[in-house]
């Protein structure tokens, strides 16, 4: 079927959405047996399957259909989800994922690739494994129907056990949920629509679909089941329920429209007719017989009938737009405009308090002002708001990807995943996907013992790694935590010297938390250092750069022998960037550097200034750190002779700057520039200073790192 390119294309948006966080869905079953989260599953891939038809994608349709069905078998209790089975169906929706875009950006087929039917084999496999409850009976239901028609209205409590031991005693087995026993079961109840006894019509619409196969619709039975509804209709009508008339009325057009449809009666149309009937159902219930005594109507009597029929509260469903990411990029440039507005208020204000302006005017312009900055800093929030998806997006990967390589590496693992519910930046969680999945190979791959290992060290067989996520106001903590073998310092140090890192003396000063984080030192971590050191470095300085490129910080905890925890911490947004920073002065020119960054001001004295193969250095607590004259870093002046000293500090590495003038801390919106016209990779952007300045802001970990080479 050809298609139009825009449906393709919101083809892609919806799958993708619908296919993120599936993987955790299922892990969440898998740990806690919760079957309500297998519908969220079964629905999206129902929603694919059925779209995917539409398109004429018939590989993903073919593909989605079989795993839809063990779905359709897990979530009707037919099949129990084991680790096995849970692998191999994360396995089939990575490669759903993989399908969609393939079958849009190529011709029509409904070949399957060899992998994908290797997958599906395996996950039948796997199905028929779990294959191992009993039997929904036919009988047992009928049971039901019999005891809740039998009701008279006395011996409540009574009634209400026997009920319950019925139906605890209806179990799941295989396929035998046939369609022929729920039709039964409506044969012999009584129902209601809107006080309304339909039961004559209910029976005979019902025995129409009796005779008919789960994946056929004759067309006497669908011109049958038009018929009744016709006369359903008519009968409300005639008892004065508009409402329900006008819902049934609705529906069976609808119907009637598809039936009428040129289109071939295939499993899409099936599909829809099926919901334009199930949309009235919820009016379309069995009834107990009348109770002779009424109860008043009070505010408890309310709060149960506004529950669904499981006796859950009816959940309401959040409409939601699908905006393009280009228009979200713009409104959040925009934002950050408008910000900027505000911060060149707040200088305005500030000037105009030093000048000789009424009194009553000044407090007008504060008061406007102040209203401003509150509906901005609103604005922000909402925009930070749009941008932000649960962490568990990411965080859910772990257990899935966890087991497969505990499995591969003959390792046992229970992970834990808190706080995915937390909200989070897309575009940060978008950059963590590389460094998070890294970190979690590095702790099953190196950090948590095999089970000899651990036992023979007097440790449970099984290790244990937690991945966590938390926010305040300002900050995203994400942590990756395991009770492997942990990190020993001594072996990473004597490492660094070895490889001329840093020499005996530095080695000497560096505390534990700056000796872990040599590992992020390019070069530093080899295959032969990951097994000398615990299995910590591969790659990490990789990780530290992408983490830094989005303004975050690594801290690396440890205890030899207990485990190790990384810790990644982020400011709560990467939309609107705000910085609090340090503001300098130098020939006229003004400079910034992040507060994150800035240790301390110090007053320089000759006693603390020295000199090393020709370089200028100073002694700041105790460490040697390089001097650096700011006029040098802004080009206009390499003036050494300045007293004050902006002591910046990264991972254990610092630096000394020395400026003309400290023109205080200050919040600033800080702009990007156009790296094709400034080619420094020392800067991070340009922050307004009001009154037509501008300061450079400085990218401190760069600084030190390019002082470092």
């Amino acid at each position: 079927m050809s298609s139009d390119r825009s449906l393709v294309e919101d083809f892609l948006a919806e799958s993708s959405e619908l296919l993120e966080g599936l993987e955790g869905e299922l892990s969440e079953v898998l740990s806690t047996g919760d079957l309500s989260r297998l519908h969220l599953v079964f629905r999206a891939i129902h929603t694919i399957k059925g779209t995917a038809g539409f398109l004429g994608f018939l590989n993903v349709k073919n593909f989605a259909h079989i795993v839809e069905d063990i779905l359709d078998r897990l979530r009707s209790n037919q099949l129990s989800l084991t680790p096995d089975l849970n692998q191999r169906l994360v396995h089939c929706i990575d490669l759903v994922s993989s399908q969609i875009p393939r079958a849009a950006s190529n011709p029509p087929t409904s070949d399957l690739r060899h992998e994908e039917s290797e997958a599906l084999d395996s996950l039948k496999r796997a199905a028929a494994e779990a294959d191992g409850s009993a039997d929904l009976s036919g009988e047992l239901l009928r049971d039901i129907a019999r005891h809740v028609n039998s009701f008279d209205g006395d011996g409540v409590d009574e009634w209400i056990a026997e009920l319950q031991a019925l139906v605890a005693d209806v179990s799941l087995e295989e396929e035998t949920s046939d369609e022929e026993d729920w039709i039964a079961v409506g044969l012999e109840s009584r129902f209601e629509v809107d006080g309304v006894d339909v039961t004559e019509q209910a029976h005979a619409t019902l025995a129409f679909f009796a005779g008919s196969s789960e994946d056929s619709f004759p067309n006497d039975v669908v011109e049958g089941f038009l018929e009744k509804g016709t006369a359903l209709v008519a009968l409300l009508k005639e008892k004065g329920h508009a409402d329900g008339a006008e819902q049934f009325e609705q529906a069976i057009t609808d119907c009637r429209v598809i039936h009428e449809s040129p289109l071939d009666f295939d499993e899409l149309l099936v599909s829809t007719f099926a919901e334009k009937v199930q949309a009235v159902l919820p009016s379309f219930r069995v009834a107990a017989p009348e109770q002779v005594e009424e109860k008043p109507a009070d505010t408890e009597q309310a709060a149960r009938e506004a529950t669904t029929d499981e006796g859950s509260p009816k959940r309401s469903i959040a409409a939601t737009v699908r905006v393009r990411e280009e228009v979200l990029d713009q409104f959040v440039y925009h934002v950050g405009e408008t910000l900027l507005t505000v911060e060149l208020y707040r200088d305005l204000q500030h000037r105009l308090g030093e000048t000789d302006v009424e009194t009553h005017f000044l407090s007008e312009f504060n008061e406007i002002n102040r209203e401003l900055a509150i509906t901005v800093n609103k604005l922000q929030q909402s925009v930070m708001d749009v941008r932000r998806v649960p962490a568990g997006v990411l965080l859910q990967r772990a257990p899935g990807m966890a087991r497969q390589l505990a499995s591969e590496l003959g390792k046992e693992i229970e992970v834990v995943v808190e706080g995915a519910d937390q909200l989070i930046d897309k575009s940060l969680l978008q950059e963590l996907e590389g460094p998070f999945t890294h970190l979690l190979r590095n702790a099953l791959d190196h950090g948590i013992e095999t089970p000899e290992e651990r036992t023979q060290t007097g440790r449970p067989a099984q290790g244990h790694l937690r991945v966590s996520c938390r926010t305040d106001r300002e900050t995203v903590l994400i942590e990756i935590e395991d009770n492997g073998k942990g990190i020993d310092c001594q072996a990473i140090l004597q490492k660094a010297i070895d490889k001329g890192v840093v020499n005996e003396v530095e080695a000497a000063l560096l505390s534990e938390d700056e000796i872990r984080l040599l590992l992020c030192r390019p070069g530093f971590s080899t295959a032969r250092t990951v097994s000398d050191i615990s299995g910590r470095g591969v790659g990490l300085d990789v990780v530290l750069s992408t983490i830094e490129r989005n303004r975050g910080r690594l801290r690396i905890d440890s205890v030899f022998g207990k485990g190790t925890t990384f810790v990644l911490s982020f400011p709560i947004s990467s939309t609107v960037l705000m910085i609090d920073g340090l503001l300098c002065e130098s020939n006229g020119q003004f400079a910034a550097f992040p507060v994150d960054f800035v240790q301390e001001v110090v007053h320089l004295t000759p006693t603390m200034l020295s000199t090393i193969g020709g370089s200028a250095v100073a002694v700041i607590r105790d460490k040697t750190l390089p001097v650096v004259p700011l006029g040098g870093l802004l080009g206009n002046g390499n003036r050494n002779g300045y007293s004050n000293g902006i002591v910046l500090t990264h991972h254990g590495r610092g630096v000394v700057l020395t400026v003309e003038r400290l023109t205080g801390y200050r919040k600033m919106v800080l702009k990007n520039f156009d790296r094709d016209l400034v080619d420094c990779k020392l800067l991070s952007g340009v922050a307004q200073l009001g009154g037509q300045k501008l300061g450079l802001v400085f990218d401190v970990p760069e600084l030190i790192r390019c002082l470092d080479n």
